[in-house]
């Protein structure tokens, strides 16, 4: 199991990498530390960081078309 400390850098920095990116700063991890359980930390590293891409399909074939 990852040291508690190191849980906590290593979820900011996985967050610092989601499309909205969270700065990875002190106050980050410290609010990590109080909302996480090392456990909970430990699973919330399972988040994806890409963003999945979105492909348009038409619903209907348009009489247009």
């Amino acid at each position: 199991m990852i040291m508690d400390n190191d849980i906590y850098k290593k979820l900011a920095k996985h967050l610092n990498a989601l499309g909205m990116g969270y700065p990875e700063k002190e106050d980050l991890i410290e609010i990590l530390r109080e909302n996480f359980t090392p456990q909970e930390a430990e699973v919330a590293l399972a988040i994806p960081t890409k963003v999945i891409p979105l492909n348009p399909s038409p619903s209907a074939k348009s009489p247009l078309m």
